[in-house]
């Protein structure tokens, strides 16, 4: 069976919130953590990603930066989908690539990927908004 991993790390908005490096650390699930590794975490790229949310200004929101992470164990990814489609609105990003929020327009990058399950697979998909 074939598992897919969607991460979004799409930022960039009108979120605004204090936090440590440490909060943003301990947002991630533990065996995720386990999985990583310690040395991971201790790399300058943390730092820096830590001062471009830290300025305040990304989507998902705080809280749902690593929602991928919560919802799947590390063994059983197989594949990974790297969002890179910046959200622009409130209440879009859900911290899964190309996911958003019930009542949300589809953006266009997953209407695209519906489009290509479609086309490869037969599969009828709702895709109206």
């Amino acid at each position: 069976m074939l598992f897919s991993f969607i991460l979004n790390m799409s930022y960039f908005c009108l979120y605004l919130m204090e936090f440590s490096l440490k909060d943003l650390l301990n947002l991630i699930p533990e065996k995720w953590k386990t999985f990583i590794g310690d040395e991971e975490f201790n790399k300058p790229y943390w730092k820096q990603l830590y001062t471009v949310l830290s300025a305040g200004k990304f989507y998902p929101s705080f809280e749902n930066i690593f929602k991928a992470l919560e919802i799947i164990d590390p063994e059983d990814v197989k594949i990974a989908i790297i969002g890179q489609d910046p959200y622009i609105n409130p209440n879009q990003a859900i911290g899964i690539s190309f996911g958003v929020n019930n009542g949300c327009n589809i953006p266009p990058s997953l209407r695209n990927i519906y489009k290509e399950i479609i086309h490869e697979y037969g599969l009828i998909l709702d895709i109206k908004k």
